[in-house]
């Protein structure tokens, strides 16, 4: 009997399936209302991935990373409750005293990390004698800064007892190139952290969205070491603390025989300069880097202070020297004064972008005497930039020379030396800018010799106690005439020889000099950074455009960035050596030691290559600037050449294999069928799109459905 295909019982149309797809008038098949259902099943079955979701613009308490102390290390202590406040702000180098910290440190500890700046690989050895000294049942690291984070990244045991409650990610604003920094909590933002899956906050400055400026992949590897839960009296003193660093509009240290004036926010008219300079002798330093605003108030009111101090204080360095006061100093020198750096505002020239930057007078010295502006560390310093003020810049670094004798240095408690008239300079070193007025009063002093010598009855005076020499810096007393701590004038051989291997270890040696011991060891290590990367370019060198340049500026800022990235390196002091020179210059020669597989570790990122439907990407090597580039073409392909750049993917900005995985895999998936995504590269200097198209999805032919007469 013949079966009704309307039937809702009928057997046949239960087999084959298709019976509510039959055409209007019974007999036909119904394709479109077909291929409709197989969408509908499509979107209900497909997995929702949460990276697939539009990322929101989150609005949250933002630190400026700019403003964090670049000086040694300062700590401070203070009990909260049950709990030792340990706040450390500044860079952690070899004067870190870190065992003096550990013997305090007993019971209950939170250390404020916020302000940490770096940490080199002698302060990650006096990092870790505080763990080991310290006597801790429980210890907390709140906003662990960038420097902290990248070392837990490296070495499992810089936390020692401690879990991170809270930490400080560095942010990149691509639309104004501002970078700050956004705090996650281990608890309230566990998700993100352990989802690799990092926020875009609004930018302070231009209120648009900012991205993570770190790999997260390995930025936020810290798993093991993130706090579980926040006991209720740690929240307590955490909401004591507030969310930020907190200042004082004027802050005093004393380091070693000087001391440290900071002034912090905005410096106007009101800022009590009495008080900053009240009960000071020996060396001082002013520093106005961290200050966000000096007014023409502040200026005169600074000055001011300036011609009028103590005879007690026998130096004064200006580090952050806004323009404005380095233009007064210029016009009518001041005594004792020494302006080590200037703090003004770098301005694109192509793009609405301002920021303010400090500028070394002894770094950048040559390049400003050029009237050319220096390579700073700023987002957009490839483009063309000016600087505000070059012209006073410019008359600054024209008018230091160097200078062979260093004013000495002044202890309290001890007779001040007569004060000197000490010039604008650089780093401490330099002559005064009124060079004739010094004659002039040597020849006044010349007369007056004489005419006492010539009076009846006079007796001749006695001998001048000659002016002290240049306080030895690095080399023994036992060494006056500039030879090496190892004897003889020649460094020691062993620092000739740039690397060597001993066993599961690498033994690296640099030399440098500077006006102090800290800088000289900073430049050593320089030196010694400088001569690993020969051997490591040969490894990480994945196309010919990314070989180190041979000579010119090129190689210079190609340098610079290496030694920039690889400040993390864990390089031990093996042995050394030191002398000051005959100029008072002190100078190092330094081996260092370092196990062979943390430099493969370093390196190990700079391998990984990463594929996009087609293309391969392998990353740019660490003396370049950061970023993908194609080192193969599927043949299929018509798109990209071996060589172009990566910019961005899906209109977000693109520099590591990991962010290339994770977010050209979520945009590709996200894409509904044959729309078209693009992918931004620079090719010879030019922007260029590559268009990649989301093929629709080819439906298997459905086979008429026969239907038998009725």
């Amino acid at each position: 009997m013949p079966t009704d295909p309307n039937d809702p019982q009928n057997p046949a149309d239960e087999d084959v399936g298709f019976g509510a797809f039959g055409g209007s008038d019974g007999t036909g098949f119904d394709y479109a209302a077909f291929e409709e259902s197989l969408q509908t099943q499509e979107e209900d079955e497909q997995f929702t991935d949460p990276g697939m979701v539009e990322e929101q613009v989150q609005s949250r308490a933002t630190i400026d990373l700019r403003r964090i102390p670049q000086d040694n290390a300062t700590y401070e202590t203070r009990e909260l409750g049950r709990f030792l406040i340990v706040t450390i702000r500044g860079r952690v180098n070899e004067s870190f005293p870190g065992e003096a910290i550990g013997e305090k440190l007993r019971g209950s500890v939170v250390f404020d990390l916020t302000e940490v700046d770096r940490i080199t690989s002698f302060g990650v050895r006096a990092w870790l004698q505080m763990l080991d000294v310290a006597k801790m049942k429980e210890a907390y690291f709140v906003r662990a800064s960038p420097a902290v984070v990248n070392q837990v990244t490296m070495m499992r045991n810089f936390c020692g007892p401690a879990r991170i409650h809270s930490l400080v990610a560095p942010y990149s604003c691509q639309s104004c190139g501002n970078e700050f920094g956004v705090t996650y909590d281990a608890v309230g933002d566990r998700t993100a952290l352990r989802a690799r899956n990092p926020l875009v906050v609004e930018c302070p400055q231009c209120r648009t969205g900012a991205e993570l400026d770190e790999d997260p992949w390995v930025f936020f590897g810290i798993d093991e070491q993130l706090l579980e839960e926040v006991p209720d009296d740690l929240q307590k003193v955490l909401d004591n603390l507030g969310d930020r660093p907190q200042h004082a509009p004027i802050e005093k240290a004393i380091v070693d025989d000087t001391t440290r004036i900071r002034f912090n926010g905005a410096v106007d008219g009101n800022t009590r300069f009495q008080r900053a300079f009240s009960g000071l002798e020996g060396p001082i330093v002013v520093d106005l880097r961290t200050a966000t605003s000096v007014d023409t108030a502040a200026v005169d009111g600074l000055y001011d202070h300036l011609t009028r101090l103590d005879r007690s204080i026998t130096r004064v360095t200006l580090e952050g020297c806004p323009v404005a006061l380095l233009k007064r100093v210029l016009d009518a020198p001041v005594d004792r004064l020494v302006v080590r750096s200037v703090l003004t505002n770098a301005v694109s020239d192509s793009r609405d972008l301002s920021r303010p930057v400090v500028v070394d007078l002894e770094r950048h010295g040559s390049t400003l005497k050029r009237g050319s502006v220096p390579d700073l560390d700023i987002p957009w310093r490839d483009e063309a930039f000016r600087l505000e003020g070059m012209e006073v810049l410019q008359a600054a670094a024209s008018s230091l020379q160097p200078s062979s004798t260093p004013a000495p240095s002044h202890r309290p408690g001890t007779p001040a030396p007569a004060p000197t008239n000490v010039p604008l300079a650089a780093g401490g070193a330099g002559v005064s800018l009124a060079l004739l007025g010094g004659v002039g009063v040597l020849l006044v002093l010349v007369v007056l010799l004489v005419v006492f010598v010539m009076m009846p009855g006079g007796d001749t005076p006695p001998a001048p106690t000659p002016a002290p020499g240049p306080t030895p810096i690095a080399a023994p007393a036992a060494n006056p005439q500039g030879e090496w701590s190892s004897g003889g004038l020649l460094p020691p051989a062993w620092s000739e020889r740039a690397m060597v291997e001993d066993g599961a270890d690498l033994l690296i040696s640099g030399i440098g000099s500077g006006p102090s011991q800290t800088e000289a060891l900073e430049a050593a290590r320089r030196s010694a950074l400088e001569r690993l990367l020969a051997p490591a370019s040969t490894e990480v060198t994945t196309h010919p455009l990314d070989v180190l340049p041979a000579s010119g500026p090129q190689r210079e800022a190609a340098l610079a960035r290496w030694v920039t990235s690889t400040t993390s390196l864990p390089l031990q002091r093996s042995q050394d050596a030191s002398r000051t020179t005959v100029e008072g210059r002190a100078e190092v020669a330094v081996q260092y030691r370092m196990p062979k597989k943390d430099l493969d570790a370093f390196l190990a990122p700079f391998k990984r290559t990463a594929t996009f439907r087609g293309l391969t990407f392998a990353p740019r090597p660490p003396w370049a600037e950061p970023g993908l580039r194609i080192t193969e073409r599927a043949t299929y392909l018509r798109v990209g050449e071996p060589g172009d750049v990566l910019v961005s993917v899906a209109g977000k900005p693109v520099s590591t294999a990991g962010q290339l995985e994770s977010i050209g895999r979520q945009a590709f998936e996200a894409l509904e069928p044959g729309a078209t995504m693009n992918l931004v590269v620079l090719r010879d200097g030019e922007s260029v799109t590559l268009p990649f198209t989301k093929q629709r999805p080819v439906a298997a032919p459905v086979p008429q459905l026969q239907l038998p007469p009725q």
